[in-house]
């Protein structure tokens, strides 16, 4: 915008593979820098850490908010199919109710892939997703800050002027 970078949303280099990882530093050079910084949803009016935290939730949904998704994570729960979900949707739906699988996941999810969530695999949604947790809000609630998850992806890479660098030095 004007003479600034930015980037909306998550976009992030994961060293997930070392080709891609050593062509990247081969084309950006030291302007590839690595970085170890969890993800934080602006959600609400507040930052809400991801994976998602039981104090953070608290404090994004309000008391009958969180009641709420507390009561759609259980009822869900009880009522899982016998067969597994197909779909990112059905998935993180049973998984986390329908409150906070729409607020924080299917929304998300549907802008960075540009497909419907029903129409995206529950495999994908597993391994994405797998630091959510009932036990991880009961270890937080129970111990505090002290009890909290880490980040899912771990540490990245990202451009000093942002993800566009990719394209740009692409083009050059």
């Amino acid at each position: 915008w004007g003479d600034f970078y930015f980037d909306s949303g998550a976009h992030r280099f994961h060293d997930k593979d070392w080709v891609a990882t050593q062509t990247m530093r081969g084309l950006l050079g030291d302007s590839l820098t690595f970085t170890d910084t969890p993800s934080r949803i602006y959600s609400g009016g507040h930052l809400v850490d991801f994976p998602l935290s039981a104090f953070n939730l608290l404090k994004s949904l309000g008391i009958p908010g969180f009641a709420r998704s507390t009561f759609q994570i259980v009822r869900s729960r009880l009522a899982r199919a016998a067969e597994p979900e197909a779909s990112l949707k059905g998935y993180a739906t049973r998984t986390y109710g329908s409150e906070i699988a729409e607020r924080f996941v299917l929304n998300y999810s549907e802008k960075l892939w540009g497909v419907s969530p029903d129409r995206l695999s529950s495999g994908m949604a597993k391994v994405r997703l797998k630091g959510l947790s009932i036990q991880g809000f009961l270890r937080e609630a129970m111990r505090g800050t002290r009890g909290r998850a880490g980040h899912l992806d771990g540490s990245f890479y990202y451009p000093e002027s942002g993800i566009g660098a990719i394209a740009d030095r692409l083009a050059q």
